[in-house]
């Protein structure tokens, strides 16, 4: 009888012993799920942050780009209306310079 509660005692033990390693395991399970979980939202948070990051630079390059395209047709345009006044200016120049001439001519005969 004593042998037999003895081996009840250790049968109960080592029953607890097992009960209480499953309840630990499932915990850690449960711990490493929820870490797993928050490390995947982070690394996905990092992901989407370098995305809009990349996002923004792109976008911040194809303003510079527009605006400098911009700036070089505007600077276009003003060269050309200065050089379309300057021809204009020296082709009168040159039509008064030949009237003159023509004027000296008539006037000499």
């Amino acid at each position: 009888s004593d042998v037999a509660q003895q081996r009840e005692a250790a049968e109960r033990a080592a029953a607890e012993e097992a009960a209480a390693t499953r309840i630990g395991a499932a915990a850690r399970g449960r711990v490493a799920r929820r870490q797993t979980q928050e490390l995947k939202q982070e690394r996905a948070a990092q992901q989407e942050a370098a995305e809009s990051d990349v996002a923004q630079q792109r976008e911040a390059a194809e303003r510079a780009a527009a605006e400098e395209a911009a700036a070089t047709r505007i600077g276009a345009a003003a060269r050309g209306r200065v050089a379309r006044r300057q021809t204009q200016e020296l082709k009168q120049e040159r039509a008064a310079q030949q009237e003159a001439a023509e004027s000296d001519v008539a006037q000499q005969r």
